[in-house]
């Protein structure tokens, strides 16, 4: 079997730069889309489907993160959403995500130099969402989770994610519990829990009736195993086509450490690319994504 003290170690701090507290699967909690991130990983919903989509009638994403990449722990993160709607009432959602870190050296039980090893994680997850009243949605998401700590050793589990959003005039509420799911078990024995949280998210669109529209949001996740963080976020919009955002994520000992985000994008006939950059943090300064999506 192949031995390595990288091998030891990858155990304990995988290949997340986010992993706090006493929960595994840590990345399940970060946002993943570039617009979620440089609004202070306040989200848009869009992972969970309680929202319809307007007039379009899909919409795809594929995004790209470089996560602390001035840390030892830097990783990249691949994302894939699509959403989609069922009639008038249903709402879907198909993502996926890939986060790989640093390959390492392995060495054999006799000390020699075997080859690398590249630790990673995936997300698999497929939703629904129900209009039950024109301003009141249920959204339930199913997740399968990976971890490959390292060779021969990987990590697996199943959560779920409920949330009831509402729609008052400008003002959107949504509140519900996400991440639930059975212990983590490793091949020692040992149990973890899942970054499980109960999460309250407020919004507040106002435009001047013309050409130029503000967008504001704050979440609340309080972690079962780790405390809470709270993010704000600021967009403005003009003509339905330039965006320019800000935000704030208080991490505390959350498994989304502290950050400042400043994000952009730009939207033209369904298309459309967001970027954003992190700084003012220890953990994930230098942080960036690009994401690029079609609504049609």
């Amino acid at each position: 079997m192949k031995k390595t003290i990288a091998v030891l170690l990858s155990a304990v701090i995988c290949v997340s730069a986010f992993a706090q507290g006493n929960s595994a699967m840590s990345f399940s909690a970060i946002p993943r889309d570039a617009r979620t991130l440089a609004m202070g990983g306040v989200s848009n919903l869009k992972s969970l489907p309680v929202w319809a989509l307007g007039s379009d009638q899909f919409d795809v994403q594929a995004a790209y993160a470089s996560w602390a990449p001035k840390s030892g722990s830097k990783s990249s993160d691949f994302d894939f959403n699509l959403l989609g709607k069922i009639g008038s009432k249903f709402v879907f959602n198909i993502t996926g995500a890939e986060l790989a870190g640093v390959p390492y050296g392995t060495v054999s039980s006799l000390g020699a130099p075997s080859g690398t090893f590249k630790p990673s994680d995936m997300v698999l997850g497929l939703g629904l969402g129900y209009n039950i009243l024109s301003n009141l949605s249920l959204g339930v998401n199913l997740n399968y989770l990976k971890s490959n700590l390292a060779a021969q050793s990987s990590l697996s589990a199943l959560s779920f994610d409920a949330v009831v959003a509402a729609t008052f005039g400008g003002f959107k509420l949504a509140g519900g519990l996400k991440s639930f799911g059975t212990d983590v078990v490793s091949q020692s024995g040992s149990h973890f829990s899942l970054p499980t949280d109960v999460t309250l998210l407020g919004a507040y669109s106002l435009s001047d009736g013309q050409k130029s529209r503000f967008d504001f949001a704050a979440q609340i996740d309080y972690f079962l195993s780790s405390g809470f963080r709270m993010g704000l976020g600021g967009e403005y919009t003009f003509n339905e086509i330039v965006s320019a955002r800000l935000g704030y994520n208080y991490g505390g000992k959350s498994v989304l450490p502290s950050f400042v985000s400043l994000g952009a994008g730009v939207k033209y006939s369904g298309f459309k690319i967001d970027l954003t950059y992190l700084l003012l943090s220890e953990t994930l300064g230098g942080t960036f994504m690009v994401g690029l999506g079609y609504a049609f």
